[in-house]
């Protein structure tokens, strides 16, 4: 899943349509990247939250599998970085870790996103299953 939806997720914001993307997560194994979890804890620190409340994310972040980059990971990554810098909101390196995260899994994963633009654009160049309520 993208840093969207496990934020929408965690912090359950009436109105966020949180509940649209926990129906899409039922009976699945969830995984986040590496980056995805590094934004999260950005998120924390941004907000000033303190230890008791960090402990929490921690704690959330640990229900799902953390997908970590190795060399094929890296190997995804590169020509994704190569042909869409420059393409993508605030460059895109994360949703692109993100992305080659999940492609780089036998089978690939989709990937669960709020962020359909930039998914979306990866998507156009490179072979990313999306999934998302209106998809």
């Amino acid at each position: 899943m993208d840093t969207n939806v496990a934020s929408f997720v965690y912090l359950q914001k009436p109105n966020s349509g949180w509940e649209n993307f926990a129906a899409l997560m039922q009976g699945h194994v969830l995984c986040m990247s590496f980056a995805s979890v590094a934004e999260m804890l950005v998120m924390a620190h941004r907000n000033s939250w303190g230890p008791a409340r960090r402990r929490d994310l921690i704690n959330h972040v640990r229900l799902y599998t953390v997908l970590k980059f190795d060399i094929e990971v890296c190997k995804t990554w590169a020509p994704m970085y190569a042909k869409l810098r420059g393409q993508l909101k605030g460059e895109g390196v994360n949703d692109l870790w993100t992305a080659a995260c999940a492609m780089a899994q036998n089978p690939p994963l989709p990937i669960i996103t709020d962020d359909l633009t930039d998914f979306g654009t990866i998507g156009k160049h490179f072979e990313l299953t999306l999934v998302h309520p209106t998809l």
